[in-house]
């Protein structure tokens, strides 16, 4: 059994496509300071929306909920939360 045609070259879009099925193109939210983390997300978690430094500040004791994210970055903490929002 032959093929009766070349195989076509596949662009990274076709190779991913799978991927992005469903997903709708946004606007990133606002990010005052380019830190990673959304103003609001900073507001609401008591930090300074205009303070970079805070996405590589550490998470202590008491700063999310069950101490799940303390020892860890602000800016894993926010990755963290939104994986967990992802995944069922």
């Amino acid at each position: 059994m032959g093929c009766s045609q070349a195989p076509r070259s596949l662009s990274w879009y076709d190779l991913n496509e799978w991927f992005l099925k469903g997903l709708a193109q946004a606007q990133p939210p606002k990010d005052s300071d380019n830190d990673g983390l959304p103003d609001d997300w900073e507001v609401a978690h008591g930090l300074d929306p205009n303070e970079s430094l805070d996405a590589i500040r550490i998470v202590n004791a008491g700063e999310s909920s069950d101490d799940r994210h303390a020892g860890s970055s602000f800016l894993e903490f926010y990755l963290n939360e939104l994986a967990e929002n992802l995944v069922p």
